[in-house]
């Protein structure tokens, strides 16, 4: 069973972070720490490559991702023009270097990731033996020619994780608890200073094209020090001291950079591969919502983003947006400065912050110079936390988010509490105040959703205690649902055998 997830709120400016095109041409300018064939440990296709795992994750999102690639390092790279000289069982292939020059193939976007044992010294020092070339002026060639082969495409820069070799005192690998723990210690330390020092000289040098980072060395790290996945062998993490991953480190670099090129957080019911380590898909929900955390927390010192492509934004500019509950309803309020092309706002709702459906249109004024405003009434129907945010979408099918707004709702009609829980009599209380008179209804669910339990329950004025029968029910969990039509409490009981 997936864990549950924890609750915080997504806080997306307006027209700052846009839903990114669900089409993915990617090419990689690499190494292993990207495409890893073959590995020491055989592996069915090509669990060791980043994009192996990109495919799956957009495939089940229904959208494409097609890659290809180079192996070498930076030097190499800058030998341009590249070919496309990766190509893997599933991932389609979008563009044969010997048929087509670059720019026919439609790049949406571009990976380039330094060597991860140049950081013992500065990424604008010369690289030994090449001819005073540096990390920085490298990438700089590369940069310049793929954005005059294909403007549009979005340049990422793909931190890795260090070598591992000069953190092991013993006869080899794997290391230490401790040599692991001052390894993962460097690679959120001085390893990720130098690829923030390396994005900055890149900003600097050529702010026309803003690169863009994905941090996926340091998550990485964080997750298996202090975070989710401390448990998991480092065997089965790496196959060497590179350190090569194995499958789990090549998802989990894969569902970093998904996330970081989408722009949005990934799909928390994903189905994790067997061939993933267990302990990934028991804290899925989680490492998805850590990973997310981590990437829009990754900004500069003035708080703009190191990871999110700011795109051009659309044709409308939103005055403001307010969420209020009123007598049992959720009411948001919006207005617009002006619009363009505005077909209008698909409202959508969340309990937790991350998983968002939506619940109505607002069709939006076109184009319009002169200030607009915009209401939305929801029923809330649960207690707890509601998150809104608004979609609005172009007449061309272009979209950009608001932020999300929040209501803490925590008063209905009627309230109650179930107790004892767990229980391992035949018999549970429901404590109850209610405004007036009426009638609820009850109903039990096991833990495969089935309802087990139907029955009418009348309650009065005030406070009262009511006793449901939950016999012969067997132990285990269930879901207990207590409800008007319109207003509705729900607990997990856990029945225990009966003493």
């Amino acid at each position: 069973m997936k864990q549950l997830l924890s609750l915080f709120a997504l806080l997306i400016s307006f027209g700052t972070i846009q839903a990114q095109a669900d089409s993915v041409r990617m090419f990689l300018f690499g190494h292993s720490l990207l495409d890893h064939r073959p590995p020491i440990n055989p592996t069915p296709s090509d669990e060791t490559t980043v994009a192996h795992w990109l495919h799956l994750l957009s495939q089940d999102q229904g959208e494409f991702y097609g890659a290809t690639g180079q192996y070498g390092f930076l030097p190499q790279h800058a030998n341009l023009p590249p070919i496309a000289q990766w190509g893997y069982d599933i991932v389609p292939p979008v563009w044969d270097s010997d048929l087509e020059p670059f720019a026919d193939a439609d790049f949406t976007t571009v990976l380039i990731t330094a060597a991860n044992f140049a950081q013992w010294q500065g990424a604008d020092q010369p690289i030994p033996g090449q001819g005073g070339m540096t990390t920085v002026s490298a990438t700089e060639t590369i940069m310049d020619w793929v954005t005059a082969q294909e403007p549009s495409a979005t340049i990422y820069i793909y931190e890795n994780w260090p070598d591992m070799a000069s953190f092991i005192s013993g006869p080899g690998f794997p290391p230490t608890s401790s040599e692991f723990l001052a390894y993962n210690n460097y690679t959120t330390g001085g390893f990720h200073d130098w690829w923030v020092d390396y994005q900055d000289f890149l900003l600097a040098s050529r702010p026309q094209i803003n690169v863009r980072m994905i941090p996926v060395g340091p998550i990485l790290a964080r997750l298996f020090r202090d975070q989710l996945l401390t448990n998991i062998p480092i065997t089965e993490l790496y196959e060497d001291d590179a350190p090569h991953g194995r499958p789990t480190v090549y998802f989990l670099a894969a569902l970093t950079t998904y996330m970081a090129i989408k722009g949005q957080v990934a799909d928390v019911n994903y189905d994790v591969p067997d061939i993933v380590h267990p302990d990934v898909e028991a804290n899925y929900s989680a490492v998805v919502n850590f990973i997310w955390s981590e990437l829009n927390n990754f900004t500069d010192g003035n708080g703009n983003s190191r990871v999110f492509a700011p795109l051009a934004p659309l044709g409308v500019e939103l005055a403001a947006f307010e969420v209020e509950a009123v007598e049992g309803e959720g009411i948001l309020r919006w207005s617009t400065q002006s619009e363009a092309n505005n077909w209008g706002f698909e409202i959508e709702h969340s309990l937790d912050g991350l998983a968002y459906e939506a619940i109505g249109f607002v069709k939006g004024a076109g184009s319009a110079e002169e200030q607009q405003t915009y209401e939305f009434r929801h029923s809330l129907t649960k207690r707890g936390t509601h998150f809104y945010r608004l979609k609005q979408l172009d007449f061309d099918g272009q979209f950009t988010y608001s932020e999300a707004k929040v209501i803490d709702f925590s008063t209905g009609p009627w309230s109650a509490v179930l107790f004892p829980n767990p229980s391992s009599g035949r018999e549970v209380s429901l404590r109850l105040e209610a405004a007036e008179q009426k009638w609820l209804q009850v109903r039990v669910y096991n833990s495969l959703g089935h309802l087990v339990r139907q029955a009418p329950l009348h309650v009065n004025r005030g406070q009262q205690l009511l006793r449901l029968d939950v016999g012969p029910l067997p132990s285990g969990l269930y879901r207990v649902q207590v409800g008007d039509g319109q207003w509705q409490e729900e607990w997990s009981l856990v029945l225990m055998p009966e003493r």
